[in-house]
């Protein structure tokens, strides 16, 4: 098993990009009262309809965390500022790709 070293995720600009992300994401959760797993996963969900998130679950209470995703959507200024703060991650592109109404 790896330990944290190994993975670049955990070094230093990666890590307070990372940090950064987590900071904007608990937010825009906190403002739906729903969790950062949820919040992550109805935001795959919005900004790529034809998406599947894959999630892993071990527990009863990350299902019921899991299933909260569901049944809500984020605006279009959450989904732009978590787009944004990803963005220069480079798995994503800079403008949302498409218009749904809500």
């Amino acid at each position: 098993m790896l330990s944290r070293d190994a993975y670049v995720n955990f070094h230093v600009e990666k890590l307070k990009h990372n940090l950064e992300i987590v900071k904007v994401l608990r937010g825009v959760a906190a403002n739906h009262g729903k969790s950062c797993s949820a919040t992550a996963i109805r935001f795959i969900l919005d900004f790529m309809p034809e998406g599947v998130p894959i999630v892993g679950i071990k527990t009863s209470t990350q299902l019921r965390d899991i299933a909260t995703s569901q049944d809500w959507h984020l605006d279009w200024p959450e989904l732009a500022q978590l787009n944004s703060i990803s963005h220069s991650e480079g798995w994503m592109t800079k403008d949302i790709p498409w218009q749904k109404e809500f």
